[in-house]
Formats: C-alpha cells, structure tokens, sequence
C-alpha cells in the first residue's frame, strides 16, 4: 500500500483532461492513484528517483523515506517507461506519458518554465550527483548565472563538463557576468581547455584564460560580495600579478605576495554573517599559491601550499590534482623524497576508482625523471591505469618491473625509451603472467619517482 502522502490526487474519477480531448496521463497510467505533482517528472530528461524528489519538493511536497523508491517502481509497473530491455534502472519516460504529464502541467500554469525553476531551486538546496548535468541544463537554459556558479562550486567538473551543453554555457558566460561572479572565470577557463574528444585538458589554455580574467576582471576584488567572491577573485588576481614581467625578476615588486597576504586575512578573519571560505576556493586559492611559489623556486612554500590545496580538494576535484602536480614537481626538483611520495598517494586514490579528472591532465604527469614509476592505462578505457607497482623499474632498462592493474587487468612490462622515458612494448603476451611481455593495447606513462 503506498503511504498516504503519496496519494494526493483530484478527487476519485476527476480527471483533468488535456484541451484537445486526449487522454490524461493518469489515465494512461492505470491502476492506482497518483499524486498530483508527479507530472513535473516530464521537466527533466530522465526520471529517476532523484528527480522524483526534486519534483514533490518544488511542489512543497515530499517523498517521505522509501516514498520516491516505492513510487518509481510503481511507475515501472504502470508501464510508464520504455522498455529498453537493460538491466538498468528505467528512467526515460514513454513519449505518450511524457506528453501527457506536460500537458496537465500547461493546463494548470502555461509558464512551464516557473516549474523548471522551482526544480532548479530545489535541486541547488540539495547535493545530488546524479542530477549536476540535469540542474546545470536547466540554468543553462535559463541563463542563471549564480546557479551555474553554485553548481561548479558544489560539483566536480569532471561532472559537468562531460555535458556538450553545459560545457558551452559555462565557456560562453558573458565577461560581465565572470566579473560578478567569479567562480564562473574557473568555470569557462576549464571549459574553454577541456578537449571532448581526447578527453584531455591543455593547461596552457586554462591558464592563460584564468590570468586574463585575472588582469581584466578581478583587479578590483575587494570590492566583491562575500568571502567566497573576494577570495575567488582575488586568487585569479594574484595569478595574474606573478605573470608581471617585473614580478618574475625581483619579489619585492611583486603585489601577488601583497595579494596573497590580503587573502589570508580574508580567509582568516571569521565572517559577521554567514559561512567562512568554501573550501573549493580554498583549494583554488593554496594550489594556485603553490604555483606562484614553484615558479618562484620556493620548494619549501609551494610544497606547505600544495599539500593544504589537496587536504582542502573535493573528490576529483581540478585543484587537488593541480596541487598533486606542483608537489611532485616541487619535491622533485629540491629533492624531497616523502613529499614526493605523498604526490603519488593521492593520485593512486583516484586512480583506483578511474578519475575522470585525473585523465584530464594524465599527458602533464608524463614527465623526465630520475627512476620513473609507471601508471599504466589501457587504450579505449582511458582512465584505468595501475594504482601501484609490484616491484619498482631499475634503472637500466630491465623489463622485471611490471605494473599491477585494478581493472582492466593487463600485463604491463615497462621498458626504457631512448629519451628516458619508460614504455610498455605493444606485444601481445604469449603467456599470460609473463613480466616480459604486454597485453595488447596497455602502455605505460612516466611519471618521476624516488630512488630505490
């Protein structure tokens, strides 16, 4: 028996019908009664027990516990979704459903759009992953610009910007609207580097658009509303003042170092009303500090920067790996094995349950070092690659190191290329098991590790 707050329907054998005499989505879907805003499911692209939820929330109702999972499968049972034959979750509504519901919606309010953004109002007081691309389209749709900066402050971009849509409403937001609100320069800076295509993100692109935003947006970033905005635009400030060419000769004439003082007081003064810092522009502000150090040569700085971007980083978050980045260059280069090590942790997390993120910016960690260690992945899966190695490659090219996948498993053998690089050979592995020898397909990146 559903509960009865899920029974809230027109009286028994009252049927608004739609104007054209066709039949209602209640009468197409037979059998029991429904409640009244189950229509606004027909808003969203696919139905699934989230939007379920988001849709008697904007109606001021609610799904109570285990309401939204019995209603969905009463749906199911109604036939309300086409049959794909998948073992999945059914979520995409039949076309006649889907036609109905909208217009019983019609028929109550024309403006369809109202409803959409009660959705969109509901959906930003709640975190669900599940519906980020959904919630993105839909501020997209309505050119709500503080919605897409709250999303890309609550979302990971490996989320969002898997959508063609939502990747170009972020990467078109209007120079004026970035000036207000500055979590939107982040947003189009990724965007506008993000490659579809290969799935990889050029740095040289983000950045150089993030220190333009810097320069002719956010120069004037004490004057924005809340300490996420100040501390958001003033971190692309910041990078954009070490970018100076008189900063890069003598600190002293630097102002990001006056900049970076002025955040940290920004951040560490606890605000009269409302929340602190978000801890998203937190890890933007110490891994772009981290940067700023490392281009500076100062190891020690860049290190302590890097290592709080990381602690601060969302899961998949851009900034952690940024940061992972910086710190791995940065002990590298001053010689610092533990911090190096620490680098390498936090990209094996990630890689065990294959970062969308991490692929991202993969080619960047295909760098010279002393004793590489070897991420493997696998051609037409991306982003699976080894979490860590069995036995660590000696130098001098023996093939005895062989990495250890999570899945797919292939049999990796790493060998050294002339340009110090090191690489799996591209046989196929006669024996399976065999260290000697490679499955088809799987490589091996470079990646620079500590001495034995």
């Amino acid at each position: 028996m559903p509960h009865p707050d899920l029974l809230t329907t027109d009286p028994p054998g009252v049927h608004r019908a739609p104007a054209d005499d066709r039949p209602s989505w209640q009468d197409l879907l037979t059998g029991r009664p429904w409640p009244a805003w189950l229509a606004r499911i027909a808003l969203a692209d696919q139905a699934g027990r989230e939007v379920l939820t988001l849709a008697a929330e904007s109606a001021r109702s609610c799904c109570v516990p285990g309401g939204c999972t019995a209603l969905l499968a009463q749906l199911e049972a109604a036939g309300a979704f086409v049959e794909d034959g998948a073992c999945a979750e059914p979520s995409t509504l039949r076309p006649d459903v889907r036609d109905a519901m909208l217009a019983d919606l019609r028929s109550t309010d024309p403006d369809l759009d109202a409803c959409r953004r009660e959705m969109l109002a509901a959906g930003l007081a709640r975190r669900l992953p599940a519906l980020a691309v959904q919630l993105a389209g839909w501020a997209a749709e309505e050119h709500d610009w503080v919605a897409l900066e709250t999303l890309w402050c609550t979302y990971s971009p490996g989320l969002l910007l898997a959508n063609a849509v939502v990747r170009a409403a972020y990467a078109e937001a209007p120079p004026e609207q970035r000036a207000v609100h500055p979590g939107l320069s982040y947003g189009a800076a990724l965007s506008s580097a993000f490659d579809p295509v290969t799935g990889r993100l050029d740095l040289d692109v983000m950045l150089s658009a993030m220190i333009r935003d810097g320069r002719a947006l956010h120069s004037h970033w004490e004057t924005a509303e809340g300490a996420d905005a100040k501390v958001a635009a003033g971190t692309l400030w910041m990078l954009a003042q070490a970018t100076i060419p008189e900063s890069v000769g003598d600190v002293r004439l630097d102002g990001a170092t006056r900049t970076y003082s002025a955040l940290l007081q920004v951040i560490r003064q606890p605000p009269p009303h409302g929340a602190a810092v978000g801890a998203k522009y937190l890890s933007f502000f110490h891994s772009t500090a981290s940067l700023v150090a490392f281009l500076r040569a100062d190891w020690a700085r860049a290190r302590r920067e890097a290592e709080l971007a990381m602690l601060l980083a969302e899961s998949c978050g851009f900034a952690g790996f940024l940061a992972a980045l910086v710190l791995a260059l940065s002990s590298s280069a001053s010689g610092n094995t533990q911090a190096f090590a620490t680098s390498e942790r936090y990209l094996a997390r990630h890689a065990e349950h294959q970062c969308r993120v991490a692929n991202w910016i993969e080619p960047v960690f295909h760098l010279r070092g002393r004793t590489p260690r070897c991420v493997a992945s696998t051609a037409g899966s991306p982003t699976a690659r080894c979490a860590s190695m069995t036995r660590r490659v000696p130098p001098g090219g023996s093939t005895s190191g062989r990495c250890t996948p999570t899945s797919p498993p292939p049999t990796a053998s790493c060998g050294r290329s002339r340009r110090g690089c090191w690489h799996a050979s591209t046989r196929s592995s006669p024996t399976p098991g065999r260290t000697s020898s490679t499955a088809r397909g799987a490589r091996c990146c470079c990646v620079p590790g500590r001495r034995s």
